[in-house]
């Protein structure tokens, strides 16, 4: 409800299965999804505990190394209705509940992921 007392924009929020299960593939379509099921790795995803929100407004950033964005061709524009940035009152309230912001994470800026704790 936060959001769209906000006004704020979600682009598409389809579930990752119409892109068979590849987060590449639905992020480079700027796709809002949780549940993410990975034989690989047992993220907070599998287990339906994060979202990615509006990933080609809010790229995944390398803090100290020359790394292309991803999706791969984003760029961070806070002037865009659905970017996410410190202070912003989606952040706040996902924050205020309990989730971690991927904006604070250690080697990137992950600024389209929230986890929950």
């Amino acid at each position: 409800v936060f959001m769209l007392e906000n006004d704020f924009v979600i682009e598409k929020a389809i579930p990752i299965v119409h892109y068979n299960w590849d987060d590449s593939l639905s992020m480079d379509d700027n796709n809002t999804y949780s549940f993410c099921y990975r034989n690989v790795s047992y993220s907070k995803h599998a287990r339906g505990m994060a979202i990615d929100i509006n990933p080609r407004f809010n790229p995944l950033r390398w803090k100290n190394a020359d790394y292309p964005n991803q999706p791969e061709g984003a760029v961070l524009d806070t002037t865009v209705n659905g970017t996410l940035y410190s202070g912003h009152r989606v952040v706040e309230e996902f924050q205020r509940l309990g989730f971690r912001w991927g904006h604070t994470f250690s080697k990137y800026y992950d600024d389209h992921h929230f986890e929950k704790r």
